[in-house]
C-alpha cells in the first residue's frame, strides 16, 4: 500500500495550484456551479404544487371510490330477500333464510346444511343468480 501511494504522489501533485489545497480542487470540480446555491426558483416552486396537487386528488378520487363502493354494498344488502345467495366477510356463502333488523340468517350446505346467523355487516357480496354460484 505504500508503494500505491508513493506512485500516486507525483501525479497528485502534478495538478495542484499555488497556495491552493488538493481537497478544495477536488470539491471544486467536482461542484459544477462553484460554491452557487442549488438551483430553486419558479422551476422548483411549480414543481412541488404540481406534486402535491396530484398527491391531494388521488387521495380524493381514492376516497369517492370508496364511498361509492361502500354505498352500492350497502343498497345491495338492503336489497336482499330470502332465497338470495351471499357471501360474508370470512367465505362462507349462504342462502338467505331470515332477513331481521340487524342480522340474517343464513342456510349453507345445501337444504340439510347448516343456519348461521350473521350481521349485515358482514355480508361482503351479494349473488342474485343462486345457480351460477352453486355450479362448482
Amino acid at each position: 500500500m505504500h508503494r500505491i501511494f508513493v506512485l500516486l504522489l507525483p501525479l497528485l501533485c502534478l495538478g495542484a495550484e499555488e497556495g491552493v489545497s488538493m481537497v478544495d480542487q477536488v470539491q471544486n470540480t467536482a461542484d459544477p456551479t462553484n460554491g452557487a446555491p442549488p438551483p430553486s426558483g419558479p422551476n422548483m416552486t411549480w414543481i412541488f404544487i404540481a406534486i402535491f396537487a396530484f398527491l391531494i386528488w388521488t387521495m380524493i378520487s381514492a376516497t369517492r371510490r370508496q364511498k361509492r363502493e361502500q354505498q352500492e354494498k350497502m343498497a345491495a344488502i338492503a336489497a336482499l330477500k330470502i332465497g338470495d345467495q351471499c357471501v360474508t366477510v370470512g367465505g362462507i356463502c349462504g342462502v338467505v333464510e331470515r332477513l331481521g333488523e340487524e342480522s340474517i340468517d343464513l342456510r349453507t350446505g345445501g337444504a340439510d346444511g347448516a343456519v348461521l346467523t350473521f350481521t349485515k355487516p358482514a355480508i361482503n357480496q351479494v349473488i342474485k343468480e343462486p345457480s351460477a354460484a352453486g355450479s362448482n
